[in-house]
């Protein structure tokens, strides 16, 4: 993972609110997709995703899963936008 990337998830990641789904916590998770679709990290495994979440535990870590589907999602997304 690009160290751009990296910084991006890991603003989204260091608050204690990152599962809240509050708006300026949504702001930062998109910000990461974009900066991970500009880096092309269209790949992120699961592992590395996981590993910037500090103290993940069995509820956090169900809420960071749910995340890891809309990065790739939305990398999806803006790799389809990309190619038109």
């Amino acid at each position: 993972m690009n160290e751009s990337t990296k910084n991006a998830l890991k603003k989204f990641t260091v608050l204690d609110t990152w599962y809240s789904g509050h708006p300026l916590d949504w702001k930062r998770f998109m910000d990461f997709i974009v900066e991970a679709n500009k880096n092309q990290d269209f790949g992120i495994s699961s592992e590395d995703f996981y590993s910037a979440f500090p103290n993940l535990n069995d509820y956090l870590e169900e809420h960071a899963a749910k995340m890891y589907v809309k990065y790739q999602d939305g990398i999806e997304l803006l790799r389809h936008y990309d190619a038109s």
